[in-house]
C-alpha cells in the first residue's frame, strides 16, 4: 500500500483526553455559547462555553505558534487549566479582562470566533468532526459523530496544505487508480513527527495526521471520511491511492469497501503547535486518457511535484 492509514483505536483514544491532556489545542466537545477573551499582554486566553447547558471555563497559556520540528527539543504546547467555581478560579475568571479586538488575520477554515490581541499576534477557537470513521461509514458510537473545539495562537503565515490529485498505473488507460499527494509546510519547512505507534499515530508533539473526505463518490452522497494519514519524515507529505480497500474489522460489517473516487477531496489538518487547523481541496482528475493532452500535462506535474517534494519512495510507484 503506497498510504500510512492510521487506525481508528486513536480515535477513541483522543476522545478520553479531551479533559486532561494539559498541552492539546482541542479543549472540548460539542460546546455551544463560545467566547473568546485574551489578557492585556496577549499571552493568555479564557474561553467561555457550555456543554449540556452547563457552563465551562478554560484558561489557555504559554505558547504561540510552533517550532520546526526536532528530535532533542519538545514542541510548543499550551498550559491549560479547566476553571472551577472554586474560589480560587472564580477569582481568575471573574477578573479577567477582555483586551482581543475584531480579527484581522488570514482567513480561517472551520472558525467559531477569533480576535487580535494588544500584541498583535491572533487567537481562535475552531471545529470540526475530528471522530468521524473512516471508509465512508456513517458514525455508529455516539462520539464519533461529536464535534471537537479547538484553540490556537500564532503570529503570522499559517501552515499550508498542498495538494494534488492524478493516477497511478496509467498503463490501464481510464480505470487507472486515482491518486492523492499532499505536503504540509510551516514556514517554509515540512511538518512531521519523529516517533510512532504501532498504528500510525503521533507519539509526539509534531506529528500530524492529515483527514481526506471525499465527495459524491459511490461510498454515499455529499462528503464522506476516508481515512486519515501522517506526513512523512523527513519530506512531510503524504500519498493515497484511490482502491478499493477492506474496512477496519472493528467496523460493523466489515468488508472490501469502494475506492471512494469522488467529485472533489478536501483534506483537514491541525496546524503544527498551537497554529490554527488548516484545510485545501483538489477536484477529482476524471479517467486518464492518454489522447488528452490536459491530463497528459496533469500527470507530469504530479510527478514534478513528486521530485520537488522529495517525496518517500512508497509515493512514487506507479508513477
Amino acid at each position: 500500500m503506497r498510504f500510512f492509514t492510521v487506525l481508528g483505536v486513536i480515535l477513541v483514544c483522543a476522545l478520553s483526553s479531551v479533559a486532561t491532556a494539559s498541552g492539546s489545542t482541542l479543549f472540548a466537545r460539542d460546546a455551544t455559547n463560545v467566547k473568546l477573551a485574551v489578557s492585556a499582554d496577549g499571552q493568555k486566553a479564557l474561553i467561555t462555553y457550555k456543554v449540556n447547558g452547563v457552563t465551562k471555563r478554560v484558561l489557555a497559556s504559554g505558547a504561540v505558534n510552533a517550532l520546526q520540528p526536532s528530535e532533542s527539543v519538545p514542541q510548543v504546547q499550551f498550559n491549560v487549566a479547566y476553571l472551577t467555581t472554586g474560589l480560587k478560579d472564580k477569582q481568575i475568571w471573574q477578573n479577567f479582562k477582555n483586551k482581543c479586538k475584531s480579527y484581522d488575520g488570514p482567513t480561517l477554515a472551520f472558525v467559531v470566533t477569533a480576535c487580535k490581541a494588544p500584541d498583535g499576534s491572533y487567537w481562535a477557537v475552531q471545529s470540526w468532526k475530528y471522530w468521524l470513521p473512516y471508509f465512508g461509514y456513517l458514525p455508529w458510537l455516539p462520539y464519533q459523530d461529536d464535534t471537537a473545539f479547538h484553540v490556537s495562537h500564532w503570529t503570522g503565515p499559517l501552515a499550508e496544505l498542498e495538494a494534488w490529485a492524478s493516477w497511478i498505473d496509467v498503463g490501464h488507460g481510464a480505470t487507472s487508480p486515482h491518486d492523492l499527494i499532499a505536503r504540509l509546510t510551516y514556514g517554509g519547512m515540512p511538518v512531521f513527527g519523529y516517533k510512532v505507534g504501532n498504528g500510525g499515530q503521533p507519539q509526539d508533539g509534531y506529528g500530524r495526521v492529515v483527514y481526506i473526505e471525499t465527495l459524491d463518490s459511490l461510498l454515499g452522497a455529499g462528503w464522506l471520511r476516508l481515512t486519515g494519514i501522517l506526513t512523512r519524515n523527513p519530506s512531510g507529505m503524504l500519498c493515497h491511492s484511490m482502491v478499493p480497500q477492506m474496512a477496519y474489522s472493528s467496523y460493523p460489517s466489515p468488508h472490501i469497501v469502494d475506492a471512494g473516487n469522488g467529485k472533489n477531496y478536501r483534506l483537514y489538518v491541525e496546524g503544527p503547535g498551537v497554529t490554527p487547523l488548516v484545510t485545501t481541496e483538489v477536484a477529482d482528475p476524471g479517467d486518464f486518457n492518454v489522447s488528452d493532452p490536459a491530463k497528459v500535462q496533469r500527470q507530469a506535474t504530479g510527478k514534478s511535484l513528486l521530485q520537488q517534494w522529495q517525496a518517500p519512495a512508497a509515493c512514487t510507484k506507479g508513477h
